[in-house]
């Protein structure tokens, strides 16, 4: 247990209820695709499993994804990082497309470095020396002002960085609670208490002509006949959009030419994964003729999913009002930093910043430690965050198709990163006058705990009542005769021995091996193995859900973006 005051040492395991937070968000998607079934197939119902095992794969399906052709991903050319403000305090600094870098240049005074070669795309991506110099001069660059003046100097003009926060920051930050992420309730003894707010919100219906009901073949995939319109760069949002294609609906993705996009990577960002079973379009709104199929696109979706910042959906007209003038009946889903609304609701980012400015570093990855310019690595080293947003927003996306077909209203259905930040860390987010948010942070004990054994890690969960028969299978005298027990026995061993009452074990699994064809995820029918024209073999997780009566399937590998077809999109 590590005090309030102590923050960002690394606890021996981490607390955060990961697990359990994919479980509960794919239950409550599957559910709702499951009532539209339902009702498209005259009220025959079915069984829905989620095993708590196989929910956490979709926090780490992006890693265990496995492309024989693609061409290595340039990771860091743009030297994301964890960097240390004039005042000692970590900042993440993260910079997905090369306008993130030229903004910092100009906002910090430095213009010519756009000019004489400080900074420079092509050099960044092909360069292997420009990303180490790049980082040391952001490391003197950053130690020249305090945190918070780079928080208020660098955010509005859209340039993603967050100081490193506690959760209790966090829960006492203004513009949490403007954002509807924390609110504020009375413990049951009078006394105030600060939480998070709930994870998906539904802003006010719009009622429309009439319920519509729901269209498609009985028995297919849940959402066959919803087609959605799928507006969305990087993780969290293309996640959305990759759940309900898998759930049978029509995605059309449109995006601008990868080539325009100055990134750090190539884009669209692992492509073949999160664009699984879409439909493909490059279209710039900006330009007649693209706007016109645009438009056209929208006025026959039934949801509309989006990560465009709140401050440019005027300007691409993806206002409320303006998607209801060309669809009255369109439902939209929307994904931002830290919520639709507050101060901070223009701020970009990524997971890594919220993960930072909500308390989930500090609770989990040793940031408070690292030197300046250290990558900023997640504990679990997975993009959770994102993932989880993207399970959160397709609940929230699914929910709203159904009430609007039963009922006749059409949301818009908000989530954020920072609000999926919050609810991963459920333990930990209680702010009050008794309440200490750092209590079960490191839940490890020498009966619950990753031990090494013989030939690999093991994790073994003893229950109080099964410690002395759990002994006795060891041959161990007492608890603190675990660890040396263990070592001599094999995992596998050590798995069947703790397999009893209600105590359990299980071999520690690398996301590399998770895919493996004779591992358990393949036994349990969740290992995908495709040929692909443009990427060799392709290896990933089928859809996690398992519906008794309208299986979700996993859809077609896509070409790459941008390929045509003859009838003019990309598969």
């Amino acid at each position: 247990m590590c005090s309030s005051d102590l923050t960002g040492e690394t606890p021996d395991f981490p607390a955060l209820p990961l697990a359990s937070c994919f479980a509960a968000g794919l239950a409550a998607l599957s559910a709702c695709a499951a009532l539209i079934a339902r009702e498209r197939d005259g009220g025959l119902g079915q069984r829905v499993e989620i095993p708590l095992a196989d929910a956490l794969l979709e926090g780490s399906g992006i890693l265990t994804t496995q492309v024989e052709k693609q061409a290595p991903m340039r990771g860091g050319v743009f030297a994301p990082g964890l960097y240390r403000s004039r005042d000692d305090q970590v900042m993440c600094f993260t910079s997905g497309v090369f306008r993130h870098l030229e903004g910092l240049a100009r906002m910090s005074g430095n213009p010519a470095w756009t000019k004489d070669g400080t900074l420079d795309w092509h050099a960044l991506r092909t360069d292997p020396e420009a990303p180490a110099r790049w980082r040391a001069k952001l490391v003197g660059l950053f130690a020249t002002r305090d945190a918070d003046e780079w928080e208020a100097l660098l955010r509005p003009a859209g340039i993603p960085l967050a100081r490193l926060r506690t959760t209790r920051e966090w829960l006492r930050e203004p513009a949490a609670a403007a954002a509807g992420c924390v609110v504020e309730q009375d413990d049951g003894a009078g006394r105030p208490v600060r939480t998070l707010g709930p994870a998906v919100d539904f802003e006010p219906a719009t009622p429309v002509s009439a319920p519509r009901g729901f269209a498609g073949v009985p028995g297919a995939p849940p959402l066959t006949g919803i087609k959605v319109v799928d507006l969305c760069r990087v993780v969290a949002a293309p996640t959305v959009t990759r759940l309900l294609a898998d759930l049978g609906a029509e995605v059309i993705k449109v995006d601008i030419d990868p080539a325009q996009a100055r990134s750090a990577y190539d884009e669209p960002l692992f492509h073949v994964y999160l664009n699984r079973g879409k439909k493909g379009a490059i279209l710039d709104l900006k330009g007649p003729a693209d706007r016109n199929r645009f438009d056209a696109l929208v006025a026959g979706a039934d949801l509309l999913v989006t990560n465009v910042s709140v401050g440019r959906l005027p300007g691409l007209g993806l206002s409320a009002d303006a998607l209801r003038e060309r669809n009255p009946e369109i439902v939209v889903a929307y994904l931002n930093l830290y919520g639709a609304t507050g101060p901070w609701a223009d701020y970009k980012g990524y997971a890594e910043i919220a993960n930072c400015a909500t308390g989930v570093s500090s609770l989990t990855a040793g940031w408070a430690t690292a030197p300046s310019g250290a990558p900023p690595v997640n504990s679990p080293p997975w993009p959770y965050t994102d993932s989880l947003a993207g399970v959160l927003s397709a609940f929230g996306s699914v929910a709203a198709v159904y009430d609007r077909g039963r009922r006749g209203r059409a949301y818009r259905v908000n989530t954020s990163l920072a609000q999926t930040a919050l609810l991963e860390q459920m333990p930990f987010a209680v702010d009050g006058a008794d309440v200490d948010p750092y209590r079960g942070r490191d839940g490890s004990s020498a009966t619950y705990r990753i031990y090494q054994a013989a030939d690999r890690p093991v994790f073994v969960a003893i229950a109080a009542g099964d410690l002395p028969e759990a002994l006795r299978r060891l041959g161990a005298g007492s608890a603190d005769d675990l660890e040396a027990r263990i070592a001599s026995h094999t995992a596998a061993a050590c798995t069947r021995a703790h397999r009893f009452g209600r105590s359990a074990a299980t071999p520690v699994e690398a996301p590399s091996a998770t895919m493996a064809p004779d591992g358990p995820w393949a036994r349990r029918g969740l290992r995908i193995e495709r040929p692909s024209a443009d990427f060799g073999t392709v290896i990933t997780q089928a859809p996690v859900a398992r519906f008794a009566r309208t299986p979700a399937v996993a859809g077609d590998t896509p070409r790459v973006f941008g390929q045509g077809q003859p009838d003019g999109w990309t598969r």
